[in-house]
């Protein structure tokens, strides 16, 4: 997966972001790894995020339209693993009397928004493939919510061993769409947050002809320097991923040029 993450499409130079990135991550202060310069730069992370207001406003009334079970209290309570006790009790929030953070509510903002526009629970898949997921917070609130199938994660080595070790070993880790054997891509989800929007288009139309049918959630930036991802999205992406569509701004993140929900139906 040597190309995934670069800037120009022409070129599978990994973009030197990443490369400090991956080197902050691999790292042996695992413990600590939500404290680490590498995963405190990714955007909308900080505890003093900006636009929380705006997505958490959403998510409540999102909230209101679900079945409050036992589930969501531990799907809300983001786990201690990776802070520290200062860092942990500084990202504390609280929501319909239940502790969560920023950072939980507005992965849970995608989950939410998915839910609403596709109208069908996330945890109904057999499978659910996510390319690029960080340190695996939204594949934590699915697994979290009660899903019983199989979640891979494609990404770097050193950023898989680091969802891996969030999420308890409870993924499978690929390197790459092409090791996804024998899977129905009728029950499958497809995840990519702002990943798939950053990647070269060859590999972008292989993930979608090798997961052709599926559902898919993805979230991307309308300007990645000279690309255009709204034409690539709409006039590319869903013929080679043989998906009806539908688009929602994400209007609390406008960097970018503006960011946007794309949620696909699998045809």
């Amino acid at each position: 997966m040597t190309d995934l993450f670069v800037y120009n499409t022409g070129d599978s130079k990994e973009h030197e972001w990443w490369s400090q990135v991956k080197h902050i991550i691999s790292g042996d202060d695992i413990a600590n790894f939500k404290n680490w310069q590498g995963v405190r730069a990714v955007p909308l992370y900080r505890d003093d995020e900006p636009f929380a207001n705006s997505y958490l406003s959403e998510n409540k009334i999102m909230l209101n339209q679900v079945d409050w079970g036992a589930e969501w209290i531990k799907v809300l309570n983001e786990p201690k693993l990776g802070h520290n006790d200062v860092s942990y009790q500084k990202a504390q929030i609280s929501i319909k009397g239940l502790v969560t953070t920023n950072w939980v509510m507005k992965c849970l903002h995608h989950i939410l928004t998915f839910e609403t526009m596709r109208g069908k629970s996330i945890i109904e898949y057999d499978n659910i493939v996510e390319l690029g997921a960080g340190i695996g917070e939204v594949a934590r609130l699915i697994l979290d919510r009660g899903f019983l199938g199989k979640y891979y994660i494609i990404d770097f080595p050193e950023i898989g061993k680091l969802s891996s070790y969030y999420l308890n070993n409870k993924n499978i880790q690929i390197d790459n769409v092409d090791q996804l054997c024998e899977i129905d891509n009728s029950k499958t989800l497809f995840i990519a947050t702002w990943s798939l929007s950053e990647v070269p288009f060859e590999y972008r139309n292989h993930i979608g002809r090798k997961l052709r049918g599926c559902d898919c959630l993805i979230t991307y930036q309308k300007q990645f320097k000279e690309i255009d991802n709204t034409d690539y999205f709409i006039n590319e992406w869903c013929f080679a991923s043989n998906c009806f569509y539908r688009l929602r701004d994400l209007w609390f993140h406008r960097g970018d040029g503006g960011n946007t929900y794309f949620i696909g139906k699998g045809i």
